[in-house]
């Protein structure tokens, strides 16, 4: 069974080109900067994400989450979560972790695994 992520490519947050603002739509946001963002092509290459935006998570400890409900975490399943971590053609990538959580139990977590598309 697939499990709908709300507004998954950012793009009900609508930005001009090279402009960032809050994500306001199905997650939330925490630490400075964590925003979504219309990158221009000398920051990051358009091919290398779907749609015009992406969320822009800061150098301070920036966090966005989603809580999808109306689903129960089932024993004995597979779950997928699909990221693409991008870095900024300008900036130097620091680090960063993904994490699955259900309530408070981190069901699957992966830090820095896999150098990203720049």
């Amino acid at each position: 069974t697939e499990i709908a992520v709300e507004n998954p490519s950012f793009e009900a947050d609508v930005l001009g080109n090279n402009q960032a603002g809050p994500i306001t739509v199905g997650w939330n946001a925490a630490g400075f900067p964590s925003r979504a963002y219309n990158p221009t092509e000398s920051r990051l290459p358009s091919s290398a994400f779907d749609g015009n935006n992406v969320a822009y998570i800061g150098t301070q400890r920036g966090v966005i989450n989603q809580t999808v409900a109306g689903h129960t975490v089932q024993a004995d399943s597979l779950y997928v979560l699909r990221v693409d971590v991008l870095d900024r053609i300008d900036t130097d990538l620091r680090g960063y972790t993904l994490r699955l959580v259900a309530g408070d139990t981190v069901l699957a977590e992966a830090t820095d695994p896999v150098t990203p598309v720049s």
